[in-house]
């Protein structure tokens, strides 16, 4: 997945081939290795087992690899040669066959045992003498982690590429404030279908050679490395690992932390594989960027993705997201010249979340309850609420109750909207929380007063009875879609006392700024009660002809719609 940010007053990001759609390959060989893969002592069948058809000479020969399907059967093929068959169970020993040969046009039956799970680390029969590992002391205990993600990150390879899943794909994009995290804008989509990759990244070779964030003459590219490039050697060559153990929120689990080679000149990833401390289950990744500019909140710069094993032992990357930052003009360090020190406004944030028949996400669901009163404290009804990337929505009723249930566990934001917020380009209410497996979750949200709203639209500005507020929407007038990076100049006859003036010929005053990613511009300080001036300028300083008036009202936030054609 990659998120690209343009030169502008205002980035805007993009995500790349986030769902590729590829024809299943015909299979051609003969030759074919089956059986059924249960558990010592119970009889049980295993789904989910990673079975891997292993040349036995033939040097760097790939293996060819499938998972059990629900009734514990597998069937790979193979061309004619030696082999050894391998299965890998996620919290158990690795099982080997003896080698044995494939013979043209021959079907040989191997069934495979596997114990029973015990919770305990099971010992590696062969370590990767390439892995890099920062403490010699760890690389038994490292090899043996690895081979457990591996078997998982495997195992979702294989899905993808055999479309195990099916089902829908919420995506969504948001703007954060880049230090308390708390959502400024916020939109989604839902895909629905049967998905070879939930999101894709380049390949681990090209990001090993062009890096995983770069800049070129129109921007900045980040890349968040998927499942693929984490198992693809050049990672490994790139990267050395330790041991990191769980704490806080990530209590109960063990990682695999990974970062650099001390030899890596160009940028790169840093982070964490993380499994449950028990079952040695892969949970998720998470990481931020090297070589990034020194900026305040830079180390939120960063992802994560979190993967899910579905009932049929199928695995699929469950949740994901990116966020790259959005700088303030004069500020950018992507920019040709940066006036000042790097500044970050934002964070845009782009993920999503699978959902389909089968797919875990929850032991236990999580439930949210609360209330969202309005300015004044009392109730407020008739409000959207929403948990944010997610389908989980409902309304307020009549007392401003509502109540979300069958959740799942993790980190999430509740986005409350109304048509009179909206207009300001900002949600009505919202709170980050924690949701945790059978917990219901109490919350009482109140909606933002006129002062906090200014807070939010024009920091450090003061209301006046004197001086109002005015933001304007500039849309497309034939299309109706936002129009970006767009300057709009809004000015009024008399003399100009506000700040960032643009003072023209004769007794006017004005104030010239661009729209932000959704086409919106806000003037912190103008005058009231005369008619004020709104109009997209040319490339030659000159108004466009479709100009609105407007009239602001002391201390009070005015909103207005310029429909207009990008000049």
């Amino acid at each position: 997945m990659s998120v690209r940010s343009r030169k502008s007053v205002t980035s805007r990001c993009t995500t790349r081939a986030l769902v590729v759609l590829l024809a299943m390959a015909n299979p051609v060989a003969a030759q074919v290795v089956r059986g059924t893969v249960t558990e010592r002592g119970s009889g049980e069948s295993l789904p989910g087992v990673l079975i891997s058809l292993e040349p036995t000479v033939g040097g760097d020969a790939a293996a060819r690899s499938v998972l059990s399907d629900a009734t514990g059967a597998y069937a790979v093929r193979g061309t004619a040669g030696s082999y050894r068959l391998t299965a890998k169970r996620i919290g158990v020993q690795r099982f080997f066959s003896e080698p044995f040969t494939l013979a043209a046009g021959e079907t040989r039956e191997i069934g495979i045992e596997m114990e029973a799970l015990v919770f305990v680390l099971p010992p590696v029969r062969i370590v990767d003498a390439g892995l890099c590992v920062l403490r010699d002391a760890e690389r038994q205990r490292i090899s043996a982690l690895w081979d457990e993600a591996r078997t998982a990150l495997t195992a979702t390879s294989l899905s993808q590429r055999d479309r195990l899943f099916q089902g829908s794909i919420t995506r969504y994009a948001r703007r954060l404030d880049p230090r308390t995290l708390r959502v400024l804008e916020d939109s989604w989509s839902e895909l629905v279908g049967t998905y070879d990759r939930t999101f894709v990244s380049p390949s681990g070779d090209s990001l090993s050679k062009i890096g995983y964030w770069r800049i070129d003459p129109t921007g900045a590219t980040y890349y968040a490395p998927d499942g693929d490039v984490l198992l693809s050697r050049a990672f490994q060559r790139d990267h050395c690992f330790t041991i990191v153990e769980g704490r806080r929120d990530r209590a109960g689990l063990i990682g695999l932390g990974f970062a650099p080679t001390a030899t890596r000149g160009i940028p790169d990833v840093r982070g964490v594989i993380w499994m449950d401390e028990r079952t040695f289950a892969l949970q998720l990744v998470e990481f931020t960027y090297t070589r990034l500019p020194e900026a305040p909140n830079v180390d939120r710069v960063g992802g994560e993705l979190r993967f899910s094993r579905l009932a049929s032992g199928a695995w699929v990357t469950s949740r994901w997201f990116l966020r790259m930052p959005e700088y303030i003009a004069g500020t950018d360090p992507n920019a040709p010249v940066v006036m000042t020190r790097p500044t970050i406004r934002a964070l845009i944030e782009e993920g999503g979340m699978a959902f389909g028949p089968g797919l875990n996400l929850y032991t236990n669901p999580a439930t949210i309850t609360g209330t969202l009163r309005d300015s004044a404290g009392a109730p407020f009804p008739g409000a959207d609420v929403r948990l944010g990337g997610t389908p989980f929505e409902t309304v307020t009723d009549t007392a401003g109750a509502f109540r979300l249930d069958s959740l799942p566990a993790g980190y999430f934001t509740l986005i409350v909207r109304s048509p009179s917020y909206d207009s300001l380009g900002t949600p009505m209410a919202d709170q980050g929380l924690r949701l945790e497996e059978g917990v219901a979750a109490r919350v009482t949200l109140r909606a933002e007063n006129t002062a906090e709203l200014l807070a939010r639209m024009c920091p450090g500005v003061r209301a006046k009875r004197d001086r109002g507020i005015v933001r304007i929407q500039a849309v497309d007038s034939a299309t109706n879609s936002p129009l970006t990076n767009m300057a709009v100049w809004l000015r009024w006859a008399g003399d100009f006392v506000g700040r960032g003036q643009n003072v023209t010929a004769g007794n006017r005053g004005g104030e010239e700024q661009r729209t932000d990613a959704q086409g919106s511009v806000v003037y912190c300080d103008v005058p009231v009660n005369m008619p004020l001036t709104v109009s997209a300028v040319n490339a030659l300083g000159r108004p466009a002809r479709d100009s609105i008036v407007v009239r602001a009202v002391g201390g009070r936030i005015t909103t207005a719609l310029l429909r207009t054609r990008r000049p």
